[in-house]
């Protein structure tokens, strides 16, 4: 969020110091130093707390998140979660934070790379089968897109990638599990046991 700060005290009769964008810092720490009158510069504290503390707040979980994850990919898909006016900036700080990849359109025009994503659940509710569908994107797909399967829009979650890992074998590249726990929540559903197993 410095960055923007920046550009908000550019034209002001001010002095500042500030962090690099996307440096650790402890709760202490000053992230940004104004000086001059108070009067120049006061009326902009709720936009500075604002931009810095929304930042920080995502670069911090998109952090955890990597340092959980080791050396596996991680994926910002925040902007489903967001107002659209917002989701570049929410990309772009889940990007700074650590996140290898972003969603959103203009969140990666942001900051510079491709766009990452999976096929969505629409696609699946429209062929009506995940296997056929998964098919279907990988047929129609450019190659350079990796396979990643939505798995748990129909079945359990453990059968469909099976399924799907039985039908694209090598060339499916993830599983993406969706889900929230409340869907299933007071309907007695236990998915089946999972005792397949593929080569």
């Amino acid at each position: 969020g410095v960055e923007e700060c920046a550009e908000v005290l550019k034209d002001l009769p001010v002095d500042v110091r500030m962090m690099k964008e996307g440096t650790i810092f402890d709760t202490i720490q000053p992230v940004m130093e104004i000086s001059g009158k108070y009067l120049d510069f006061g009326q902009y504290e709720t936009t500075f707390l604002g931009l810095i503390c929304q930042a920080s707040g995502i670069a911090t979980m998109a952090a955890r998140c990597k340092k959980a994850a080791g050396r596996k990919e991680v994926i910002s898909f925040g902007a489903r979660r967001s107002h659209p006016t917002i989701a570049p900036l929410i990309e772009r700080n889940a990007y700074i934070g650590g996140c290898d990849g972003v969603s959103a359109v203009p969140g990666a025009k942001l900051i510079g790379k491709e766009p990452v994503g999976t096929m969505p659940h629409a696609l699946i509710l429209i062929i009506g089968d995940t296997v056929k569908a998964t098919k279907a994107f990988d047929e129609v797909i450019e190659p350079r897109v990796r396979r990643v399967s939505l798995i748990d829009t129909f079945n359990d979650e453990k059968i469909e990638a099976l399924n799907v890992a039985g039908e694209l074998g090598d060339k499916l590249y993830a599983v993406r599990l969706d889900t929230p726990r409340s869907r299933r929540a007071g309907t007695g559903h236990r998915p089946p046991r999972c005792t397949s197993s593929l080569p």
